[in-house]
């Protein structure tokens, strides 16, 4: 697991940010800090105004003994309207 990433957002606005259309093209998401341990996407996930999310931080790897790294990415929402894409590509 060599190529990994994990995220925590801080919410500087005024409204709750909702994560959202997360997606792998390659590689896992796993459960912070266990690479071993699969997760499912993180979606739902809510982060009040002035608070910073989730704890433990949501994270992709590579699989084990694979060269494809861990490529995605995510949405950030806000009252129903896109506010951020976050994209990600960690090559092997």
């Amino acid at each position: 697991y060599s190529q990994w990433v994990s995220f925590r957002v801080t919410n500087l606005g005024q409204d709750t940010l909702e994560v959202k259309n997360s997606f792998l093209t390659f590689g896992k998401w796993y459960k912070y800090p266990d690479k071993n341990a699969d997760a499912s996407a993180p979606g739902g996930i809510t982060i009040a105004a002035g608070e910073t999310s989730p704890n433990p931080p949501f994270a992709a790897c590579g699989r084990q003994a694979s060269p494809s790294g861990t490529t995605g990415g995510f949405d950030l929402y806000t009252k129903g309207t896109k506010v951020a894409t976050i994209n990600f590509d960690c090559p092997y």
